[in-house]
């Protein structure tokens, strides 16, 4: 069996540090009262409560393999910005002894610089090729990695806002004749029917046609295994918020997702960019054995609510997937802490169609290693047995630190 561990994370939207001159509080100390302004900079240390849930998790299941950003590091691309995100990135490696190799990134909207007329990442690559970080993509330079063997392929929604979109290239296609004194009159104009005209277009989600057609055909020539992993910032579908967006989901989303379901692989699409955890699975009512599943992360900051998630992959030792746990760690009052989790399973193997009866042999047993269920069942396929023991939520799996699933004590609640 193999399997994969990812640490999610997305719209960190750092800020830049407030400097405080200690001559400015040293009063307010010998009171023991705080400004409220500095009280969350003096007394709050939520990023080191979140990094010990984490760690807490890795000891009562396994550890984390990679860990993968679906943008928004800072803030409209400001340079102070990306290096407080980029720093927390940072931590996040060296508390997790994770290699920066196996830091994979992809860019948000509000890693763009917004005050550049045609707007670029040059902060953003700056920032994260000066701290060793080379696991990322911008403008459509897909970024794949391969972790376990399972392809992890970053891609850019943000096409919208760079130099690289149509309308960009339009536009300048339409003013390639103009001296630069018209240039910035048009320029002039637009700014005065529309304040925001150029900020508003960056925010429109695109995916492309180069990025498009290269996933397809990448995906499609995978032979090592049935699933591939993408990261992108948009969400590639509607989401259950209220909230009202000109853009509710990435604007080439449905020949995207039309294009990866016929590549008969399993499609598993990681996104930021809405703030909050939503999780939807589609497939072709002509087609059940391949599926998409777009899974949306929470915001991780220091607001109540704010969270990471950790995917666990199970897949066959020949590639095929087994099944996937979503686990969410968020933040409370208290600090961060384990807030359920949700499993994402293919619907042609399912307990009740495999029939396969262990409840006897637990009964008889306080608990067995899985080794021995299986021949306690009369031997069923040892994938099959796996996945209903996974999906099963009356069965408590000890893993006794082992990667082998067949020395796994299994045990009934």
């Amino acid at each position: 069996m193999k399997s994969l561990r990812l640490l999610h994370i997305t719209d960190l939207h750092r800020k830049e540090k407030v400097r405080i001159n200690s001559s400015d509080i040293i009063g307010d100390f010998k009171d023991n009262t705080i400004p409220a302004k500095y009280n969350s900079i003096v007394t709050d240390n939520w990023e080191d409560n979140c990094i010990k849930a984490i760690l807490q998790w890795e000891r009562l299941h396994s550890k984390i393999d990679a860990i993968i950003c679906t943008g928004d590091l800072g803030d409209k691309g400001i340079v102070t910005t990306i290096e407080e995100g980029v720093s927390f990135l940072n931590l996040l490696c060296d508390k997790l002894s994770i290699e920066k190799t196996n830091l994979i990134i992809c860019p948000g909207n509000h890693d763009l610089e917004r005050d550049k007329g045609d707007s670029a990442f040059t902060n953003f690559e700056t920032m994260l090729q000066k701290e060793g970080f080379q696991s990322f993509c911008t403008k459509e330079d897909i970024k794949i990695v391969k972790i376990k063997d399972i392809s992890i392929f970053a891609i850019n929604s943000c096409l919208g806002g760079t130099a690289q979109s149509l309308f960009i290239d339009k536009y300048k296609e339409i003013i390639c004749n103009l001296t630069d004194d018209e240039d910035k009159e048009i320029r002039k104009q637009l700014d005065s029917l529309c304040q925001n005209y150029m900020v508003d277009y960056l925010d429109i989600p695109i995916i492309g046609n180069e990025q498009i057609d290269k996933l397809e055909r990448d995906i499609t020539n995978m032979d090592d295994n049935d699933s591939a992993i993408i990261l992108m910032h948009h969400n590639p579908y509607p989401n259950k918020s209220v909230e009202f967006r000109p853009y509710c989901n990435t604007i080439d989303s449905g020949k995207t997702l039309s294009r990866l379901r016929g590549t008969n692989k399993n499609i598993f699409i990681l996104h930021g960019h809405i703030h909050f955890e939503d999780s939807i699975i589609t497939f072709s009512p002509k087609n059940r054995n391949n599926f998409v599943a777009s899974i949306g992360g929470g915001a991780l900051n220091n607001a109540n609510g704010s969270m990471v998630a950790i995917l666990e992959f199970f897949f066959t030792d020949t590639g095929n997937h087994i099944l996937t746990n979503v686990y969410k760690i968020s933040k409370n009052s208290s600090g961060f802490e384990l807030d359920g989790h949700y499993s994402i399973y293919d619907n042609k193997l399912t307990t009740k169609q495999m029939k396969i009866d262990y409840d006897k042999p637990l009964k008889d047993n306080p608990g067995l290693i899985f080794s021995q269920l299986l021949t306690e069942t009369n031997n069923p396929e040892k994938d099959d047995l796996l996945k209903v023991l996974l999906k099963d939520p009356a069965i408590k799996i000890d893993r006794k630190s082992t990667e082998d699933y067949q020395q796994w004590y299994i045990s009934k609640h």
